[in-house]
């Protein structure tokens, strides 16, 4: 696993909105995953180019190593992962270059997005597309939160601790989840009903 400082730590509170958010999002994920590759809403190497454009403002070494083998079992060139993984934008596609730019703005914000952001890749894209292309950041945006602190974890064990970083961190944040599956799926579900805006737009 490559030795990826984190650039971004989430806390418990972030980690449970980011989980009701990503809950909001299941159905658009489903209609993604579910669909033969040739009929999905959004091309399959586009998803994991978002995905990697999340992980790499995020720094998850977990999800960068995961990540990249994934890329390039979706025919992705290693050169162009590299990129992505690094911050180079050499290789962003002009039809993908507004959603990209969407997927780091919300992995910065931590999922606090700027309206006119969304709705422009809402006026690029369409709103079937756009519900598919927050739903693949929201998925990336979990696997990350998780991943970070793993990633500390395993290079703690290994003697290289993570500055800023704590063992509480390390442990407490990914075994969370245990405890807020169920209220971040009610809050969702309450949220669907009060027709709440989706993703959080400032």
């Amino acid at each position: 696993m490559p030795a990826i400082q984190s650039k971004k730590h989430y806390t418990f509170m972030e980690f449970y909105q980011a989980l009701v958010s990503w809950y909001r999002s299941i159905n658009a994920l489903s209609r993604q995953y579910r669909s033969p590759r040739s009929s999905r809403i959004l091309d399959p190497q586009f998803a994991e180019r978002l995905m990697l454009a999340v992980t790499e403002v995020n720094g998850c070494a977990v999800c960068s190593y995961a990540h990249t083998k994934m890329a390039l079992r979706e025919g992705i060139p290693a050169e162009e992962v590299q990129a992505f993984i690094s911050g180079d934008p050499r290789f962003i596609r002009e039809e993908e270059a507004i959603a990209i730019a969407f997927a780091q703005h919300y992995a910065d914000t931590k999922g606090r997005v700027d309206r006119q952001a969304y709705e422009r890749v809402l006026n690029t894209y369409g709103p079937e597309k756009t519900k598919v292309i927050v739903a693949v950041i929201q998925m990336m945006m979990i696997a990350n939160i998780i991943g970070m602190p793993l990633s500390a974890l395993w290079y703690r064990i290994k003697g290289q601790s993570e500055p800023g970083s704590t063992l509480l961190y390390e442990l407490g944040l990914p075994l969370s989840a245990n405890l807020f599956l169920l209220p971040a799926l009610f809050q969702a579900l309450f949220d669907h009903l009060g027709h709440k805006e989706h993703p959080t737009l400032v």
